[in-house]
C-alpha cells in the first residue's frame, strides 16, 4: 500500500514537472509569436504613415501644375489682350499720321500762294514774317509727319512680328471642296471723318495692291467705296467717297465690313436702298 502510494506520488510529481515544461515551452512560442505579430504592425503602421506622406506630395505636385496651368492661360490671355491694344494703337498713330500729312500739304499751299505773290518794291514786313512763320510750321509740321511715320512703322513691324507668332497657319483649300477660294475681308479699324480717310486691317498679304478696289459694308449694303493711299502688310489707308444717297447716320463707323468689289460688273438694276459696284467705281 505504501509502495503504491509512493509510486503515484512521483508519477504525479513527473506529470507536473512535464505540464510545466509544456506550459513553458508553448508560451514562450506564444510570446515570440505576439512579438512578430508586433514587429509586423510596427511595419505596416510604418509603411501606412509612408504612403500618406507621398500622397500627399503627389496632391501638392497636382495643386503646382493646376497652379501654372492657369497662370499660362492668364498669360495667354494678357498677350491677347496686349495684341489688340497693339492693333489699336498702331491705327491711331496711322490716323495721326495722316493728319499730320495734310496739315503739311495745307501749309505747303499756303506757302506756295504767298511764294506767288507779286514781289513789291518795298518788303513788306507782316508779309515777310507771315512766310518765315509758315515756313518754319511747315518745317515742323514735316519733322512731325517722319517722326509719326517712323512710330507706326515700328509698331506696324511689331504687330506683324506678334500676329506671326499668334495667328494659326493657314490652311491650303482641297480640290475636293471645289477649288474656289472665297475673297478674303476685312474690317474697318479707325476712320477720322474730318481728313476723310480710313484704315482697314487687310493688306498685301491679303492681296490688296494700291489698284485693288474695295468697298465698306453694312447689313449687306454698300455705303462707300475706297480710294487706297498706302498699303502695307496688313493695313492699308485709303480715302473715302460716298455713293447718293447715304445719310449721315449711314457713315462709316469702325466695325464696318471691307471687301473686294466683284470683277465682274452686273448688268441687272440695283433694288432701291442698293449701290451698283459700277456706280461706285466710274470709269475714267
Amino acid at each position: 500500500m505504501i509502495r503504491l502510494l509512493l509510486f503515484s506520488t512521483i508519477a504525479l510529481s513527473l506529470a507536473s514537472c512535464v505540464l510545466a515544461f509544456l506550459t513553458k515551452e508553448k508560451a514562450a512560442v506564444l510570446s515570440d509569436k505576439f512579438a512578430a505579430a508586433a514587429r509586423r504592425a510596427d511595419a505596416m503602421a510604418n509603411e501606412n504613415t509612408k504612403i500618406k506622406e507621398e500622397n500627399k506630395t503627389s496632391t501638392a505636385k497636382v495643386d503646382e501644375l493646376n497652379g501654372s496651368t492657369q497662370q499660362q492661360k492668364q498669360d495667354l490671355e494678357k498677350a491677347q489682350a496686349a495684341l489688340t491694344a497693339s492693333e489699336a494703337e498702331v491705327a491711331k498713330i496711322k490716323t495721326e499720321l495722316q493728319g499730320a500729312a495734310a496739315k503739311a500739304g495745307d501749309l505747303e499751299k499756303k506757302v506756295a500762294e504767298m511764294a506767288s505773290l507779286p514781289r513789291v518794291p518795298v518788303p513788306d514786313p507782316a508779309t515777310e514774317q507771315l512766310v518765315a512763320g509758315l515756313r518754319s510750321d511747315l518745317e515742323k509740321a514735316k519733322q512731325s509727319v517722319s517722326e509719326e511715320h517712323g512710330k507706326a512703322e515700328q509698331k506696324i513691324r511689331e504687330l506683324e512680328t506678334k500676329l506671326s507668332q499668334t495667328m494659326p497657319k493657314p490652311v491650303a483649300a482641297s480640290a475636293k471642296n471645289g477649288g474656289g477660294k472665297k475673297p478674303p475681308t476685312g474690317e474697318v479699324v479707325a476712320y477720322n471723318e474730318g481728313w476723310n480717310f480710313i484704315v482697314v486691317n487687310m493688306g498685301d498679304k491679303q492681296g490688296v495692291t494700291p489698284e485693288s478696289r474695295l468697298l465698306v459694308q453694312r447689313d449687306g449694303r454698300i455705303i462707300a467705296y475706297l480710294e487706297i493711299t498706302e498699303v502695307q502688310p496688313r493695313f492699308v489707308t485709303a480715302g473715302l467717297k460716298y455713293p447718293p444717297g447715304v445719310s449721315a447716320k449711314e457713315r462709316v463707323r469702325p466695325g464696318d465690313l471691307v471687301l473686294f468689289a466683284p470683277r465682274v460688273e452686273p448688268e441687272v438694276e440695283p433694288e432701291r436702298g442698293a449701290v451698283n459696284a459700277s456706280a461706285l467705281f466710274p470709269k475714267n
